[in-house]
């Protein structure tokens, strides 16, 4: 920002904070003190146009500096009241300073080339500033005697003089005096007041070092009555009637205000309610320049912290999910930052289904995650690998596949449980080969995953794991998936495993009862008559199972 004076900084920190802090006046008197402590012997030319480059040619490796956001209020601050540009000399006393500020943070009038800005400013009896405002270039010279009264012309009179768009090389300053110009001293023509070079007569001068308590008095006077607009009807209709590109940025600077005294409120309904409402003007219909103004609005104020406040709304404000997918549609990588956290944490299935809705509608999560697959951090790619299977974000299942080669048996079995959810060839593929994996819990996982798909290519698969698998938990799981399969070669291997062991060797209860619950789940012919030939089997609990599989098929 070396490009920029530090009194500009400065000045459009101090208009931040009558427009975004009004209460902080403690931070407004120390900001004002910087103010005047970065003036320049030559004075300093805040002009619109030249503010706008330098702003665009601030952003370094590191992104945008803080001051950023300051100077990008006051030029919109500038635009919107029709100022161009601005001069305020070397010694400028410091209730200038504070009037332009405040003149600046004035709501200003739609559509009236800045005449309601003039009058504030004719107001103020300014000696040490001179502007430059309205469409036409009108000049706004500084007052020389107390007093004096101007009305603003609609159009520049004798005495009055154009600022071109395009000056190379002079100073607002410089082109106010030059000889086409009014001569500075006490001279009065028409609507055009003249700087003097000196103390003003009869008015009370301020000194430019040490200035007095009641200087700051009136000051924080002044500050305390900047408030942000609190009627949101109020501020819908001024959304929806600005039409043109000055309308629109006091429209959005306005909402701008308006929510980020909600965020601070902890007040997220309201919240969502303006950035909804600047968001429903991106609309083909909408002026481009329009769109845009409220637009770069909703990007300032998506931060991590708001997106985090509106996600909490999602679990229980089932009428408003609609609004929030289309909020953080539009939030980047820190909305899915944002939800992804709250998902990690939720502590019921509802919540965690209402964030991960919310982050099927972004666009940024399913590549986000994706690349998060090949982060370091174990839990990093479980959690990503959880979320892109609950999604059902197909094109993901080669990552991962890869996954499953993971060191970390938590990660393996997120994966798993990821591809049994997309159900893709690719993936089903890669569940039979973890039907062998050394960890049961994946084992499990991948039975459950191929019976869920039906995937009838994987019975050989199962049929040749039942035999060598020792967990009985895992048994139960392909002995499920079998009946899902329901191929011949798979009744077949359920009717020996429901049927009684021997004397030697008895089989488990559940396991049995497993097979009787997969054979009715075939419901084939076959497996139907198996099991009306075990309706007087001599165990009470499976011969209770096979009753009631039977009765829910109505094949008794």
């Amino acid at each position: 920002m070396e490009s920029i004076p530090s009194f500009t900084t400065e000045f459009a920190r101090l208009l931040w904070q009558l427009t975004r802090e009004p209460r902080a006046v403690e931070e407004q008197k120390a900001t004002l003190r910087r103010v005047l402590l970065a003036r320049q012997l030559e004075g300093v030319e805040i002009e619109l146009g030249a503010l706008n480059i330098a702003i665009v040619a601030s952003r370094g490796p590191n992104g945008l500096p803080e001051a950023v956001a300051w100077l990008s209020e006051l030029t919109t601050r500038m635009a919107a009241h029709a100022v161009r540009a601005m001069h305020f000399s070397a010694n400028v006393p410091a209730l200038e300073v504070l009037g332009v500020a405040r003149a600046l943070a004035a709501a200003p009038h739609l559509r009236d080339d800045g005449q309601a800005f003039d009058a504030r400013i004719v107001a103020l009896k300014l000696t040490a500033v001179t502007l430059a405002i309205g469409r036409e270039g009108f000049v706004r010279h500084a007052t020389p005697a107390i007093g004096m009264s101007a009305v603003r012309a609609p159009t520049p009179s004798a005495g009055m003089r154009h600022i071109s768009p395009k000056v190379g090389g002079s100073s607002l300053a410089d082109r106010l005096h030059t000889p086409t110009s009014p001569p500075p001293a006490t001279a009065f023509r028409g609507d055009v007041r003249t700087a003097s070079s000196g103390v003003v007569p009869g008015a009370r001068q301020l000194g430019t070092t040490g200035m007095k308590d009641e200087s700051f008095a009136m000051m924080t006077r002044e500050i305390s009555r900047s408030e942000p607009i609190r009627d949101l009807s109020a501020l819908n209709k001024l959304l929806a009637e600005a039409t043109d590109t000055d309308s629109a940025a006091l429209a959005a600077g306005e909402a701008l205000r308006a929510a980020e005294q909600r965020i601070k409120d902890g007040d997220w309904l309201a919240t969502l309610g303006i950035v909804g409402a600047m968001a429903q003007r991106d609309d083909p219909s909408v002026d481009a320049d329009v769109r845009r103004a409220y637009l770069v609005v909703v990007r300032r104020l998506l931060t991590p912290n708001t997106l985090r406040g509106l996600a909490q709304l999602l679990p229980n404000k089932r009428e408003l999910r609609e609004s929030l997918h289309a909020v953080f549609a539009r939030s980047g990588e820190d909305g899915v930052d944002a939800l992804v956290e709250l998902m990690t944490a939720a502590n019921s299935p509802g919540e965690r289904r209402a964030y991960r809705d919310a982050l099927a509608a972004c666009p940024h999560a399913a590549p986000m995650l994706s690349h998060m697959l090949g982060d370091p951090q174990w839990f990093v790619v479980r959690n990503a690998a959880e979320l892109l299977g609950e999604m059902g974000v197909s094109e993901v299942d080669g990552k991962l596949v890869e996954t499953l080669s993971h060191p970390d048996t938590r990660v393996r079995r997120a994966a798993t449980g990821a591809l049994a959810r997309l159900g893709t060839p690719r993936a089903l593929h890669a569940l039979q080969d973890m039907l062998r994996d050394p960890n049961p819990d994946i084992r499990l996982q991948a039975a459950l995953g191929l019976g869920a798909a039906g995937q009838r290519a994987a019975a050989g698969d199962l049929l040749e794991v039942l035999d060598k698998e020792q967990d009985g938990d895992v048994q139960q799981a392909i002995v499920t998936a079998l009946g899902k399969v329901a191929t011949f070669e798979a009744i077949e291997r359920l009717q020996k495993v429901a049927k009684p062991g021997n004397l030697f060797r008895r089989k488990a209860s559940g396991l049995r009862i497993a097979a009787v619950n997969a054979l009715a789940e075939a419901a084939t012919q076959e497996a139907l008559d198996v099991l009306r030939g075990m309706a007087n089997d001599r165990d009470k609990e499976v011969r209770a199972a096979i009753e009631r599989a039977l009765r829910d098929k109505s094949a008794l």
